[in-house]
């Protein structure tokens, strides 16, 4: 009996019509599913808290990893009027009384200090900074703070929090430290401390800088500038690499100085790329500024090329939380929407723009990207749709030959406003309270159940124009004991002619193939299994089955496979019926 079978999995695509496309493609429908590395379609990993449990109504607005030049990792995050930073096991507030949480960070060397600094911006006129300084608490006396590390992160004098036992940030100014002890101004025993509370330095600021009345909307580092950029300005400072807040410059002008340009509209965000600026600009465009050396009589200078890029309408970023870099390029989502790509390319003189996302074109056209975020992790991109609780991740995968193939995943339904790369694992930052996730953790979302659909395109068999038939529907793959799979066949579209479902079962025995695997001291040759060890892939075994199904006529066929429970595991490895073409002819549809 022959089966015509989909045993390879190319993607999720919704451009083109679910009745015109490859088989091998998952389609509109499908979500909370992946395309794994087995080329299997699988259930998707859920998610789990990352830090305590927050029932407040506000979203992570603004986030930032920072892996210090002292190999510290510094995740921040800011919502509901803090700024906190994850450290010594849990979120610490580092500034509270927000008046806005949109922040953008980049970080910035502080040759003096010869260590590396964070900058961000809140959308007002002022510039903050903080070290990066982080301590524990050791023990006080009525003018000193003992911490039980080094803290030479800490700014020479400034101020201090501690958190006293209570939870209450006390707030302590130092005129110096010496080896791991502050020497404070008032006294910090009349509070009590639990053992290694947190200390943290406070964070400091720059007052109307670069300009009073420069709202700045996002700032990013290239070659140790610091560029500001406003949404209401068409000026971009760019400060000295030795000062954050110099942004003179000589006539003719000596490398490392500042600079003042001006576009043709209002700054969106930038990023660099090899020491070349590229900033978005309105709605539609892109320039690309970038520093040229050259010798004025006897004296080094450098001027700053500023390139308006050729683009469409719609072709700018859509904001600069929506733009990141991979390699040589910038991917960035842009007001039409789309997801593009801007950079160099091989055998090109200059850079070129690419669209990626045409495949899901209908996707992008629907999504609400408003307060979205982009991130590049490993082989895939992730963008959020925050509003609709959606992620969208574009994905390269290369084969044994070293050829790559970019592709979509099908959506995912996650409750992100922001990404966050903590230790190398994929966190999400709430859209909707002040909380952190691992996503891709566990098979359940927070204990909820994950609604799973891999909706394939439909089917004709070689024909669109002819009755088809099949007796039995093949499915192979994987599934865990305690999953309930449920397949559903849709005769031609919808399922206007008939839709069947049937179940797959994990505690079925006659469909799974266990391996009769026992590590018990001799039941196996010494040495060649460890012993006691079970086979990991028992609790996970692979299951065929066929479904005996009546003949009916149809002209396609559309497959689904679904699950919506907590802890339900599944892949599928091949599906397809037995089809053949009827012996009946479609009369009815004759006129």
């Amino acid at each position: 009996m022959k089966y015509q079978l989909v045993d390879k999995f190319l993607g999720y695509v919704t451009k083109p019509d679910a009745t015109n496309t490859d088989g091998r493609y998952l389609v509109s429908g499908s979500k909370n599913v992946l395309i794994n590395d087995g080329e299997k379609v699988e259930s998707r990993q859920g998610y789990s808290l990352f830090g305590a449990e927050d029932a407040t109504f506000a979203p992570i607005d603004a986030s930032y990893e920072w892996l210090t030049s002292s190999a510290t990792e510094l995740p921040l995050r800011a919502g509901n009027s803090l700024l906190q930073v994850y450290f010594n096991g849990s979120w610490e507030t580092l500034k509270s009384s927000l008046t806005s949480t949109n922040l953008v960070f980049t970080t910035w060397w502080n040759n003096s200090r010869k260590y590396d600094e964070l900058v961000y911006v809140d959308g007002s006129d002022d510039t903050f900074y903080w070290t990066g300084g982080t301590a524990l608490y050791v023990s006080a006396t009525s003018n000193s703070i003992t911490v039980s590390a080094d803290i030479t992160r800490f700014s020479t004098s400034g101020t201090l929090r501690i958190k006293d036992s209570g939870g209450t940030w006390r707030t302590f100014t130092y005129s110096s430290y010496t080896g791991a002890v502050f020497t404070v101004t008032t006294d910090p025993t009349v509070y009590t401390y639990s053992t290694s509370a947190p200390i943290l330095e406070d964070v400091l600021s720059l007052s109307n800088n670069p300009a009073s009345g420069f709202n700045n909307n996002f700032v990013f580092t290239s070659g140790n500038h610091l560029v500001f950029g406003s949404n209401t300005s068409h000026l971009i400072y760019i400060s000295k690499t030795t000062a954050k807040n110099d942004f003179s410059f000589s006539s003719p002008r000596v490398a490392g100085e500042g600079e003042v340009l001006t576009l043709d509209t209002y700054g969106v965000g930038g990023a660099d790329i090899e020491g070349t600026m590229f900033i978005s600009a309105g709605k539609s465009e892109w320039y690309k500024i970038a520093f040229e050396q050259l010798t004025v009589g006897t004296t080094l200078s450098e001027t700053i090329s500023v390139k308006k890029l050729k683009t469409g309408a719609g072709q700018g970023a859509l904001s600069h939380d929506l733009i990141t870099t991979i390699g040589n390029a910038i991917v960035f989502v842009s007001n039409e929407p789309a997801l593009r790509t801007l950079g160099f390319q091989e055998n090109y003189p200059d850079v070129q723009m690419q669209s990626l996302s045409n495949p899901i074109k209908p996707d992008f056209d629907n999504a609400d990207f408003t307060d979205g975020h982009i991130k590049s992790h490993k082989n895939r991109i992730y963008i959020s749709a925050p509003a609709d609780s959606i992620v969208y991740i574009n994905e390269v995968s290369e084969d044994e030959q070293g050829r790559q193939r970019r592709f979509w995943q099908p959506p995912q339904v996650f409750p992100v406003q922001r990404f966050a790369i903590i230790s190398d694992t994929l966190y999400g930052h709430s859209n909707a309270t002040p909380e952190t996730v691992k996503l891709f953790d566990t098979y359940s979302d927070l204990e909820n159940n994950i609604d799973c659909i891999a909706k394939f395109a439909y089917r004709n068999f070689g024909s669109r124009t002819d009755y088809k038939v099949f007796s039995r529907y093949y499915s192979e793959g994987y599934l865990q004991s305690n999953t309930e799979l449920t397949l559903t066949l849709n005769y031609d579209f919808g399922g206007a002619a008939q839709q069947v479902e049937k179940t797959i079962l994990g505690t079925d025995s006659d469909l799974l193939f266990v391996p009769d695997v026992s590590n018990a001291l001799g039941d196996n040759p010494l040495g060649d299994v460890p012993i006691g060890q079970l086979n990991e892939t028992i609790d996970f075994p692979k299951f065929r089955t066929t479904h005996q199904l009546a003949n009916r006529d149809f002209f396609e066929l559309q497959t689904i496979y679904s699950s919506n429970n907590v802890d339900q595991r599944w892949q599928i490895l091949a599906h397809g019926p037995n089809a053949i073409q009827s012996k009946n002819s479609p009369t009815k549809i004759s006129r």
